[in-house]
This record gives structure tokens, C-alpha cells and sequence, in this order.
């Protein structure tokens, strides 16, 4: 289970054979730098992940040797291919994922660490870090209130008590929803507990969606098998009991697999309590007693740069999940009768060891950096911490506005239903232009509706084909990205409703943080007509190059004069693309080398200051 430091001029890939660096000159600001950007989420290959990776890019660029940390195997060409950046000079360093001690240890070994996992709460040990913030969301944030209250009540006495179970190698991404999560295992999966006397594993497994059942069995490192057990599609709890250690043991999950492709079983089953969210919400596990899943909370919904496919993991469509899968494991838990009560309150309910109210990670980290002013706002609400701006790097040079423009408003974004993060509310998008067309107000005009959909958000894309029925409207779910970048540069108004009907002081977090995909339209010509809300507002410049607004009836106006009005709609266009190029990779690379030398990142001591308000 041990994994030291990579070591050669390689590029460390599981999918693919390993790849020679070429040798960095000790050259440019960052020269002699040994740097590492930690994200959990590499796989997912999103907009989070073009922002980690265009900073990894940067740093190589400067002269620093830098290593991409992740928990999941990636081949870093196809990655860097996937967001468009030349990674040539990085190099992908597989992880196993035990825990953020682990992971604290490893940044010890390097001059600037940059954690840009969301909702991470790790002390790096490194000579100089930095933290990449996508939102302060609060660990309990949709919890149950009485869940919130025990959190905020208990934290405090648990302070200190590290989880009792950890994930090794051997996992994927948690799935699920509100009131179940699970991590699937790819037939050999790793779990590690902590020493204890007369210790017993409690968790759920099942293999749901799966055809027919699987014999499970759990062995010890030796070998030793400690359960032999027959799991079936349905969750089912399960008791081991383990042996007694003084440094913890390590179990293996061995079980057969499948293939959701080749079996035709679908990616997010039938199963209670995951259809209210999708598999890759921000919504923590809110009624399960599980340790922390392998990768840690899932990241922000969002959609991948320009692609409308929105992130892969989890709950993938059975044409397209060609994992093999072994067992889900759901829960997993420790009880020991020789414990101390403080301990076995831990070991109880876990979930209880996250204080959303201790913030003392954030004075290992040299700066904060926000991905918009309105995450930084809330930085400083929630946090008290300052924050540098670091807006994300769009692909602005990739889209070619068209002269000739469809007659068609876009929307783009993630297909999930409202209440599950900052829900994109395409259905409302639907009726509002329907109500346009039937007023006569937008003749010959269309609608495209583009967006990644999982299989646990079928039911909503069906309540979207059911609005649209009688319109002209198409609706392109998993569109390939040739595709969604054609319609930025094509269609005429881009619409965005994210967060609407939200009380977003209450619920920050379900309003859009920055809007990615606001300033791809624009890059492509599309004049934008977004929600006042949030990241939005800093952004579309109302009037100038494009407008905001803050009722359906406002929306339909503004839409209605562009349609109108030819010579206005082509001035907010033109306005649109040159203030798209203010969110460019090069815009991108000026900020971050401003927040290095501000911060002293590339030195080689240690000169931290805390950034917490006083």
C-alpha cells in the first residue's frame, strides 16, 4: 500500500505507457521550483480541472517542475487533450487515496503545493501553498437540520478524532444522492481501518443495476479470509468483525465484475434515494453514517468547457460506462466496545468529525484564490479570509463567431432538477420561450438546449421534451463539443437562469459562481441575457454587452428587442467577443503570475502570513 515519491523525467499514466519529460532549464521566475497541483477530480476532466490544469501549465511554463496529484488514473495526454492545454511539461503522480494526512505528508516533498479540490480541507506541509476555491460551501450545507445541529453541537468534542476508515486503491467516484451514496470497487478494492481491540466493519453493499449476484470476499492483507458473503442489486448491511491491531488494518474487497456497457445495466439504477439528486451534486450523504467517500466531496455541478457533456463520472449512460465494477459499498462504519466514549461516538457517526466552523486549515495556505469576486465576497463572509481573484481560463480562441447568425436563443448547461445545487432551470427556460412564440413575438426563431444529462436525470429531461412539444425547440443532450461550440458561434441570444426562485443569502451556493459558459457565448457572438445574479453580474455589462435581468417578463423584453433590432443585437455582439478576451488563457496566466509574486510563491522559504481578518 505504500507509494513513494515518482521519481524520473515520466509521465506516471495507468491507461497508457509512461511518457519522458523533457528536461525542465532552470530557467524563469519559477526555475528550480518543485511544484504540485492536487485536485481530486482529474478524471471528471471539467472546467474545475482546465482551471488546476491551466495553472500546472503555467508553473511548467515559468520553469517549475511540476506534478499533476490525483487519486484516480488519468492518461495526462488525453486529459490535456480533453481541456485543451499542453501539459507536455507536467507530469500525472497517482495517489492512492488514504486521507488528507496522507496527502499533507506527500506535499512536504514540494516547494509550492496548490490545492485546487473543492470542499478540501487539507493542511498542506509544503514550503508554500496555495488554495484554488471553486465556493466556500459549508460541509453540512444540505444536511438536515437536525443533522446541522448535531454537527455544530458534537464537532467540537470530537476535534482531533481522524475517521476510522479509509479508502486505498481500487475505487471510483462516489454516486448517489441525498439520502445514500455509494463507491463502487473495481473488483479489488482497499479499505483501511483504524487499530482497535474488538472492532467490527459495518457498511451496505449491493450492486445496483447489476444483473444477478456476485460472491464478495472480504480478506485481510494476508490473504486471510474475515466474510464470504453474496451481494445482489439490492444495498444489504453487512457486520465484520476484524482482528484485533495495534496499527490498523487493511482489508481487500475481492469480488467478479461487469461492465454496464456490455450488460446494458444502467449506469444509476432504481434504487430509493438517489432519484432527488444527481450522482455528482454537492449534497453530502445526509441520513447515512458513512466515512468520507474515496473522493472526498463531489465537486460543483458545472459543465465541462464547451462540451455540454458535463462530467463523467458516475451515473453515465450504460452505452457509454464501460467500467469494470465489482461491488457498491455504501456507509462503511466501525464500532469497537473498548473504546472510550469519545471515541466511539466517532466510530459511530463519523460524519460528526467535520466542524464546518474550523477553518484553521486555511493559515497552512500562503492565499486563497477565488474563481469570481462573488465566490470572494462569500470567502470573506463565510470564511474570513481575503482572497485574490484567479478567474477561470476560457478557450476563448477556439470559437469563430459566424456573420450570419441563426435566429435562435442558446441555453447550455448541466440537465439536473432544481434543489440539487445550482440547477441551471432549463424547464422554466422552455415554457418562458414558449410563451414568446405563442405571442408571436419571436417568428422563425428557435431554441437549442444543450447540456449534460446522467441517467438518474432522465426523468427531467423528459419533463424539458414535454414543454417543448409543439415548439422549435431542440433539445441536445451529451452533445460532442464540435457540436455545442458550433451553436455558440451560430445562434443569436444566450440565455442563463441559474438561480432563479433561489433565496441565494440563504442558499449562496445555488446561484451560477462564475458562468463559464456565459463567456464562451460571447466569445462566440452570442449576445448574452443572463439572470442579475451572482457571477453573472460581473461578467455581462448590461446594455454594453448584453443584459441582465431579474424577472421572466424582463428576460422576454430583452429578448424581443434583439430579435427586433438588428443593429443593436450586432453592437452587444461585437461588444460581447472583445470582453470575452478578458477571461483568456493569457488573461489567465497575467493574473496567476500577479498572485505568485504578490504571495512570494516561487521562493524557497517559508513566508506565510495568515489571511484571516483580524
Amino acid at each position: 500500500m505504500t507509494t513513494g515519491p515518482t521519481t524520473g523525467p515520466t509521465t506516471s499514466s495507468a491507461t497508457g505507457p509512461a511518457r519522458t519529460r523533457a528536461p525542465l532549464a532552470v530557467a524563469g521566475p519559477a526555475g528550480g521550483v518543485r511544484a504540485a497541483v492536487y485536485n481530486r477530480f482529474w478524471h471528471s476532466m471539467g472546467g474545475g480541472e482546465r482551471h488546476n490544469g491551466m495553472i500546472a501549465k503555467v508553473l511548467a511554463a515559468e520553469g517549475a517542475e511540476v506534478d499533476l496529484l490525483g487519486h484516480s488514473a488519468v492518461d495526462l495526454d488525453a486529459l490535456g487533450a480533453h481541456l485543451g492545454l499542453d501539459l507536455s511539461g507536467c507530469r500525472y503522480r497517482l495517489l492512492p487515496d488514504r486521507g488528507d494526512d496522507a496527502v499533507a505528508e506527500i506535499s512536504a516533498e514540494y516547494d509550492l503545493f496548490v490545492n485546487g479540490s473543492y470542499m478540501s480541507r487539507l493542511i498542506p506541509r509544503s514550503k508554500h501553498a496555495a488554495y484554488l476555491c471553486f465556493f466556500p460551501t459549508p460541509a453540512d450545507h444540505d444536511a438536515a437540520a437536525w443533522r446541522r445541529a448535531a454537527i455544530r453541537a458534537g464537532s467540537p468534542f470530537l476535534r482531533g478524532v481522524r475517521p476510522a476508515v479509509g479508502y486505498g486503491t481500487g475505487w471510483y467516484p462516489p454516486e448517489g444522492g441525498r439520502r445514500r451514496q455509494w463507491v463502487w470497487s473495481n473488483g479489488a478494492g482497499i479499505l483501511s481501518v483504524s487499530p482497535g481491540g474488538e472492532r467490527v466493519l459495518h457498511a451496505d453493499v449491493g450492486r445496483p443495476g447489476a444483473p444477478g449476484t456476485v460472491r464478495l470476499r472480504v480478506l485481510d492483507a494476508t490473504g486471510q479470509a474475515l466474510a464470504d458473503i453474496e451481494v445482489g442489486a439490492v444495498f444489504t448491511p453487512i457486520s465484520v468483525p476484524l482482528p484485533a491491531s495495534s496499527t490498523g488494518t487493511e482489508l481487500i474487497l475481492v469480488s467478479e465484475t461487469f461492465t454496464p456497457a456490455a450488460t446494458g445495466a444502467p449506469g444509476t439504477p432504481d434504487v430509493p434515494g438517489i432519484s432527488d439528486t444527481p450522482d455528482r451534486s454537492d449534497a453530502p450523504n445526509d441520513t447515512s453514517d458513512a466515512a468520507s467517500p474515496p473522493n472526498g466531496t463531489s465537486p460543483p455541478d458545472g459543465t465541462s468547457q464547451a462540451d455540454g457533456t458535463g462530467r463523467p463520472a458516475g451515473g453515465a449512460a450504460a452505452s457509454r460506462d464501460i467500467r469494470q465494477l465489482g461491488v457498491a459499498l455504501s456507509r462503511p462504519r466501525v464500532t469497537d466496545r473498548r473504546e472510550g466514549v469519545r471515541a466511539r461516538v466517532a466510530l459511530r457517526f463519523p460524519w460528526l468529525l467535520t466542524d464546518p466552523r474550523d477553518l484553521g486549515y486555511l493559515d497552512a495556505y500562503d492565499v486563497v484564490m477565488a474563481n469570481s469576486a462573488y465566490t470572494r465576497d462569500w470567502i470573506r463572509r463565510l470564511w474570513r479570509t481575503d482572497a485574490d481573484l484567479l478567474y477561470p481560463p476560457i478557450q476563448v480562441a477556439r470559437l469563430a463567431p459566424a456573420r450570419e447568425r441563426e435566429p435562435s436563443v442558446l441555453s447550455v448547461g448541466r440537465l439536473f432538477a432544481p434543489g440539487l445545487g445550482h440547477a441551471k432551470r432549463q424547464l422554466e427556460m422552455v415554457r418562458w420561450f414558449g410563451e414568446l412564440c405563442r405571442s408571436g413575438a419571436l417568428p422563425d426563431w428557435r431554441m437549442h438546449v444543450v447540456g449534460g444529462c446522467e441517467d438518474s436525470q432522465l426523468p427531467y429531461l423528459e419533463q424539458i421534451r414535454d414543454a417543448a412539444r409543439g415548439l422549435p425547440v431542440e433539445i441536445h443532450p451529451n452533445a460532442p463539443r464540435h457540436e455545442v461550440e458550433r451553436l455558440l458561434s451560430t445562434c443569436s441570444v444566450f440565455w442563463s437562469a441559474t438561480g432563479y426562485g433561489e433565496d441565494v443569502e440563504r442558499r449562496p451556493w445555488t446561484a451560477e459562481h462564475f458562468g463559464m459558459t456565459t463567456v464562451e457565448a460571447m466569445a462566440g457572438g452570442c449576445v448574452p441575457v443572463v439572470i442579475d445574479s451572482a457571477g453573472q453580474r460581473e461578467i455581462v455589462r448590461h446594455g454594453l454587452d448584453g443584459f441582465r435581468w431579474t424577472s421572466p417578463q424582463q428576460l422576454a423584453s430583452f429578448t424581443r428587442r434583439l430579435a427586433t433590432e438588428d443593429g443593436m443585437r450586432r453592437r452587444l455582439a461585437a461588444s460581447a467577443i472583445a470582453r470575452a478576451q478578458e477571461y483568456s488563457d493569457t488573461a489567465f496566466a497575467t493574473r496567476w503570475r500577479d498572485t505568485a509574486t504578490r504571495h512570494h510563491l516561487y521562493s524557497k522559504s517559508r513566508q506565510a502570513e495568515s489571511n484571516h481578518f483580524q
